[in-house]
């Protein structure tokens, strides 16, 4: 066991000297920006916590061959693992030095895609986007606040994009301070029944949801106490969202393998259909992360065998 111990340690210090474990997270954010997609810091560091960038997906991409691995040659433990995510901000300036030693400028983030997005998945009305776009123009299209570079300890480009979605819809519906100037602007649908049912519709989306899901049918038998109440909740409230989840397994079954792609719980009668957060373009991805995709009979199935799993242990 020492001499183990000792090898684990070795092998573990000359990987992280080549390969810290927050590279792979800075130059896929590198990447997005370079190409202008509605990607977010949160977006990477949620990747790789679930396993899903390159480097930390090997534990599930090469599953058959890490198992045929003998002991003496097996990685240490955890070393496939990001560790401690790096905060946003810190992926931000990581991001920026990268650009710089590579040559590179980086764009502007692309505020007009990330607003849309952010409207669409709070579950607002496209009216809301208008709002927030022609604040964008106003206030802060061409300026240095979009650039990465010009991003500080406590804001960043995204920080501003979060803002001009909450103010637009402060300003279209009236809300708080913004009482003062009257009902909601002419041609909105009206507000949702309740914001507090709203918000937490919201936060019931998978953008929302912790992604400490188990992968397989095994990982989710031996899951217990509140991780295994909490992937229940899950189900129940995203895979099933705005319906009632059925008892008997075949009826789950069944309704997995006919629901719609985007099915979700939206406040608003016009809301536009619910989008996810781009998922990382690596070698196998796990889709069922985000069962609101679920429409193909092969995922469905997946999914629901471990479901089935989750409640009969």
């Amino acid at each position: 066991p020492f001499m183990r111990l000792t090898q684990d340690r070795r092998v573990r210090g000359a990987l992280l000297r080549l390969l810290p474990r927050y590279t792979p997270l800075v130059v896929v954010l590198t990447a997005c920006v370079m190409l202008r997609q509605a990607v977010t810091p949160s977006d990477i560091a949620r990747w790789a916590a679930s396993g899903q960038l390159p480097f930390f997906d090997m534990p599930h991409r090469c599953s058959a061959l890490l198992r045929d691995v003998s002991p003496e040659e097996a990685l240490p433990k955890g070393i496939l693992s990001p560790g401690q995510v790096p905060v946003v901000q810190t992926l931000v300036r990581a991001s920026v030095d990268l650009a710089a030693s590579l040559g590179v400028e980086l764009p502007n983030v692309p505020a007009e895609a990330l607003l849309l997005r952010a409207t669409v998945e709070l579950r607002l009305p496209q009216a809301v986007f208008y709002v927030a776009r022609e604040l964008f123009a106003l206030y802060l299209a061409d300026t240095p606040h979009m650039a990465l570079s010009f991003a500080t300890p406590s804001s960043s480009p995204y920080v501003y994009i979060a803002a001009l979605v909450a103010l637009a819809a402060k300003l279209a519906y009236g809300i708080g301070s913004a009482a003062d100037l009257g009902a909601r602007l002419p041609g909105l649908p009206p507000p949702p029944c309740s914001w507090i049912e709203w918000a937490d519709a919201c936060l019931r989306s998978p953008g929302c949801r912790p992604l400490h899901l188990p992968m397989t049918e095994s990982e989710a038998s031996e899951l217990t106490g509140a991780r295994l109440l909490e992937y229940l909740d899950f189900c129940q409230h995203t895979v099933f969202s705005g319906m009632a989840a059925p008892e008997a397994m075949r009826d789950m079954q069944a309704m997995l393998q006919v629901c719609p792609a985007g099915m979700g719980h939206p406040c608003f009668a016009d809301a536009p259909p619910h989008i996810l957060p781009p998922g990382p373009q690596s070698a196998n991805t796990f889709p069922h992360l985000f069962p609101q995709t679920l429409s193909s009979r092969p995922l469905a199935s997946r999914q629901m065998s471990i479901f089935a799993c989750v409640k009969s242990a």
